[in-house]
């Protein structure tokens, strides 16, 4: 959900659907535009610099991110003040304590979707909307025999991508694997990746799982 929505850093112009995953990348996409006017790739910034050194330390306000992610009521600002204090304490951003002010660090810069290949474009691509209609029919991709995004769109992900109407959807793709390229040949930059591991941790939370049950099954029948 913190993906960063498919804005340059170098723009600051924030478009958001009605949806808390857009509602948290425009969060950030703003923290981090608005902290950056160079039009240089964000991704490569350091913790607490704008991408030409110069100190973000200034940061947001609350009210500057709620005008840039159209929450112009005040519950809907209230909400997106809630969902700033978790990125943050997930280090996804930094937040100035008692002022309810937030500036982009080193992941913010990540999320950014500017020219270059980031973890943005990953993240973007692997929850965009013609990936969530496929999760949404498993069970009958399942009973079919195929896989979901088939199931879901008639076509698989490469096909899919190679429709003119889908050129959006295809360059995200292209800058997502870029990306993934990139971080694994080289290490890449500091990430989320590198930070919150999400795919070691549900692995664990599954092992655990399947262990424990494993474990209720033999003593009920040894």
């Amino acid at each position: 959900a913190a993906a960063s929505a498919a804005a340059g850093a170098h723009s600051h112009q924030i478009t958001t659907e009605n949806s808390s995953e857009d509602v948290s990348n425009g969060a950030a996409t703003a923290v981090a535009a608005a902290n950056d006017s160079s039009g240089a790739a964000a991704a490569d910034a350091p913790a607490g610099k704008h991408v030409d050194g110069s100190s973000s330390s200034s940061g947001m306000s609350i009210d500057q991110i709620a005008a840039a992610c159209g929450c112009t009521t005040p519950t809907a600002r209230s909400h997106l003040y809630k969902v700033l204090r978790v990125l943050a304490q997930y280090e996804m951003l930094n937040e100035q304590p008692g002022t309810k002010t937030f500036s982009p660090n080193a992941a913010t810069y990540e999320l950014v979707q500017g020219d270059n290949p980031s973890l943005g474009h990953m993240a973007a691509h692997l929850i965009n909307k013609p990936k969530w209609d496929a999760w949404k029919v498993l069970p009958e991709a399942v009973q079919q025999g195929k896989t979901a995004f088939v199931v879901a769109h008639g076509l698989d992900v490469y096909q899919f991508g190679e429709l003119p109407e889908q050129a959006a959807f295809h360059d995200e793709f292209c800058k997502a694997m870029s990306y993934f390229t990139r971080h694994s040949l080289t290490g890449g930059h500091t990430s989320l990746k590198v930070r919150h591991n999400m795919i070691s941790c549900c692995t664990i939370h599954l092992l655990s799982a399947y262990d424990s049950t494993r474990a209720a099954s033999s003593a009920q029948h040894p």
